[in-house]
């Protein structure tokens, strides 16, 4: 039993830490109660030591730590004392605490992780281009630049190795012309052969149709090449972006702790957690030490909840904890508004009962916990009151109401608006230089013949 009210000396005095889900203090306007999962682990020990226990809530009711002029905050205090007979909630021992108290045998263990305001759907600009790898759109690049060197190549010498006769024909037939205008002629050819293949590369790479003017083999089966790889490619591209269009997905805007200093996002931690312990005494150059100018101490949970889903804060506690906090929200609302960062921070952490120094109620405890951690009990206690916890830790394209696919807006197509816009500027731009060099070739040969006369 727990007789939080009707209370004796023989009965065990347990101090209180506030740890979702194990423990959790409730106020109200008469008295402060406790609730949560280990309150029947310790109906279950004390019935089998046959004892009774009270709970006993300090102040502040975190494991608190020892300061430098030797006092104590948090439970902890009055525990080093002989005050209380154990604190009856699992939480993280460390090289500091054990010098004052023992703790028992590990009963759960938690990892610390990194928890924010969940990123909603967002329009991406470039979307569009990421349906291939940096490294694919610059093979494509060379592939394109590939075949349009190969055609041209392949062009230049079908005109001046396969057929020559032709061209003695053709210079018979326009009663010979001298050497300089033939070189004229062969590079503006050249020209207009290497634009048209490249005009020609580049439709069939965009799905556009375009002259066919290829009659040699050897062209053709270049082209036919290019045909293929570029319906290939087409393909691939179109299916992968309507994968990409229809799967939900979110990019995290903090995946570690290290991207916290990329960012301005200040960090809650609860005072006297093992983090603010850690931080506390964090060297010189380390992501604790530079984050440590960031950190606000907070001592409301409830409040610390809405501002960490408004995104006022980012914070570090344990997933156990958070597991909780998910399961009450979901519960209530069925929405994920936080998000637990894909890589932890601290990890292998044992949670375990503490006691006072050479307690001899710790080895008869350890007994009875070892028994029930292996038959089931303690993880069966826990997961009872978060069911709905776990469902926040899955990926976020399963945990949108009802996982339904969304709609296409406006702002999705902003990326290919820009594109289309800087084409357009891009042909505005060329239309005025073609015919400002229009006019201007147009007005020169006038010129030349005023400056001839006036010679």
């Amino acid at each position: 039993m727990s007789p939080a009210t009707n209370t004796t000396s023989s009965c065990l005095k347990v101090g209180v830490i506030r740890y979702y889900p194990f423990l959790e203090v409730v106020t109200n306007s008469h008295h402060r109660s406790v609730q949560g999962s280990i309150i029947e682990v310790m109906d279950i020990i004390t019935a089998k030591l046959n004892l009774c226990y009270e709970w006993i809530i300090p102040e502040s009711a975190t494991p608190g730590f020892r300061l430098p002029n030797g006092t104590w905050l948090g439970a902890l205090g009055p525990l080093s004392r002989g005050e209380y007979d154990l604190v009856g909630v699992p939480f993280v021992p460390n090289s500091m605490l054990t010098q004052y108290v023992d703790f028992g045998v590990p009963m759960y263990m938690d990892w610390q992780g990194l928890v924010y305001r969940r990123p909603g759907l967002e329009g991406d600009l470039a979307g569009f281009v990421k349906p291939f790898s940096n490294t694919i759109w610059l093979m494509c690049l060379l592939s394109m630049i590939a075949a349009v060197l190969a055609l041209f190549v392949l062009k230049w010498a079908d005109s001046r190795i396969v057929s020559p006769p032709r061209r003695e024909s053709a210079r018979s037939l326009s009663g010979g012309r001298g050497k300089e205008e033939e070189e004229e002629d062969a590079s503006g050819h050249l020209l207009a052969s290497l634009s048209f293949t490249w005009y020609w590369v580049l439709s069939v790479a965009l799905g556009q149709p375009s002259a066919w003017l290829f009659q040699r083999n050897s062209t053709r089966i270049m082209t036919g090449l290019w045909l293929l790889l570029s319906f290939v490619l087409g393909t691939v591209y179109r299916a992968n972006l309507n994968a990409m269009i229809v799967v939900v997905k979110t990019y995290l805007p903090l995946k570690r702790v290290e991207d916290m200093l990329k960012t301005n996002v200040p960090l809650m931690l609860i005072k006297g957690s093992i983090l603010h312990q850690l931080m506390s005494a964090a060297p010189p150059g380390s992501v604790l030490y530079k984050l440590k100018q960031r950190v606000i101490l907070d001592l409301n949970p409830a409040q610390s909840v809405r501002d960490i889903s408004a995104g006022k804060y980012a914070t570090i506690v344990g997933i156990t904890n958070m597991i909780y906090v998910f399961h009450n929200i979901y519960s209530k609302t069925a929405t994920c508004p936080m998000y637990v960062a894909p890589e932890a921070f601290l990890t292998a952490l044992p949670l375990s009962f503490a006691y006072p120094k050479d307690s001899p109620l710790k080895i008869r405890f350890n007994t009875i916990i070892t028994n029930l951690k292996e038959s089931g009990i303690l993880d069966y206690t826990v997961k009872k009151a978060v069911r709905n916890g776990t469902i926040c830790l899955q990926p976020m394209s399963f945990t949108t109401p009802n996982n339904n696919l969304t709609p296409l807006h406006l702002n999705d197509f902003y990326g290919v608006f820009a594109v289309y816009s800087a084409g357009l500027l891009l042909a505005s731009v060329l239309l005025v230089l073609e015919v400002l060099l229009k006019r201007w070739t147009a007005a020169s040969p006038r010129v030349l013949l005023v400056s001839g006369v006036s010679k």
